[in-house]
């Protein structure tokens, strides 16, 4: 192939001259119409594309929009500041504006990777790529778990099919039956105030059921003795009355929105709530902090099945927050000492205030972000 304007450093140690570029040349003759009165044969029509296969691994990641062809896949079109000066944003949307920050807005991180073109400002301290390889999505082979076995303490709290409603004072105790296991939440669960502390295990709102979450809420799943992560009131010990059985005081929550028979809930968290969670480390979720079942409930995230965490500074999620069929909107989070961990994986992802991420995980069980790097260069 011809190598002019190709950079043979750009190529790995292990391979010999310009063979880390791949060459694709298409040509097709076109039939004489008028051109026939003054040619013998028709012209031919060539085109040419060249692709840089890098074999170095991309920067680790923390963000992922996964929706290969929706515009803005990926965007802050608030007036915030995004910060992931610990990590990587990848889209895999081939739009022109497949990552899109708004005049006023910022993008802060070590490096940004989309598949299509970044419209907008992104400072990065490792470089942008555009034309690379769609990342895998990390959690694809996770299962969606499922329980049809009420959690214990439910009933003290719920009123039939209008689940349960915390306001200010009330606090409501949740665990699975067996120390880390699955349990179901059959309907809504909504703080407009309030505490709700979740045992260590797995939560699986059935039937659509939604969490919603506004005022001065608490949610600590699981409620944390400290100093790492912060402790929480109450704690595990708290003086010998616990939140939790005595056998389920270890492990981390990962909250699940499914759905069997239709469309999946989804959480809406407002206001100024303190959500304190922590996923678990070993397990099928492993890593996993909130799961939305791989339902698509519309066009471009336009429907019912979209999550909204816009809690502010006092989201503190340590693991993944993963939606991979549908649209979030989120603002605020950020990550303070034992919340060291935030990955965001869903199909299209909107910022409508500032952020702040930290992607030390190398003990949160959470799958590793990055890529092998292919990008097209010509």
């Amino acid at each position: 192939m011809t190598t002019t304007g190709l950079n043979s450093a750009n190529c790995d140690s292990r391979l010999s001259g310009y063979n880390c570029y791949v060459e694709v040349i298409i040509q097709q003759p076109q039939t004489p119409l008028l051109s026939s009165l003054f040619m013998s044969t028709g012209p031919t029509i060539t085109t040419r594309a060249v692709g840089w296969a890098n074999t170095a691994a991309a920067s680790t990641g923390c963000v992922v929009a996964l929706n290969h062809h929706a515009p803005r896949a990926m965007q802050n079109s608030g007036s915030g500041t995004l910060t992931f000066n610990g990590c990587s944003v990848y889209s895999n949307s081939d739009a022109s504006d497949g990552i899109y920050v708004s005049g006023s807005g910022q993008m802060n991180s070590r490096a940004a990777y989309v598949v299509g073109h970044i419209s907008g400002t992104v400072n990065t301290s490792q470089g942008s790529y555009t034309g690379v390889n769609p990342i895998s999505d990390p959690y694809a082979n996770v299962a969606v778990p499922s329980s049809s076995t009420t959690c214990g303490g439910w009933s003290n709290w719920a009123n039939g099919n209008n689940g349960i409603r915390l306001n200010s004072g009330d606090v409501a105790n949740l665990y699975p039956s067996a120390a880390g296991g699955t349990c179901a939440i059959p309907h809504d669960v909504q703080l407009s105030g309030g505490t709700l502390n979740l045992c260590p295990g797995v939560y699986v709102f059935n039937s659509g059921s939604n969490l919603q979450v506004t005022s001065t809420s608490v949610i600590n799943a699981p409620p944390q003795d400290g100093p790492t992560p912060p402790a929480t009131t109450p704690t595990m010990t708290n003086n010998g009355n616990s939140p939790c059985p005595a056998n389920d005081r270890s492990g981390g929550v990962t909250i699940v929105f499914a759905n069997s028979g239709g469309n999946p809930g989804a959480p809406s968290v407002s206001g100024t709530p303190t959500i304190n969670m922590v996923a678990p480390t070993s397990g099928a979720t492993s890593g996993i902090a909130m799961f939305q079942q791989r339902t698509t409930c519309g066009g471009n995230g336009n429907n019912s099945c979209n999550a909204s965490l816009a809690g502010g500074s006092t989201q503190n999620i340590n693991g993944a927050i993963y939606f991979p069929n549908n649209q979030i909107n989120y603002s605020g989070g950020s990550s303070t000492s034992g919340y060291q961990c935030t990955q965001l994986i869903a199909d299209t992802i909107n910022y409508t205030g500032g952020s702040t991420f930290a992607s030390q995980c190398q003990d949160s069980g959470t799958q590793t972000i990055n890529l092998t790097n292919g990008t097209l260069v010509m």
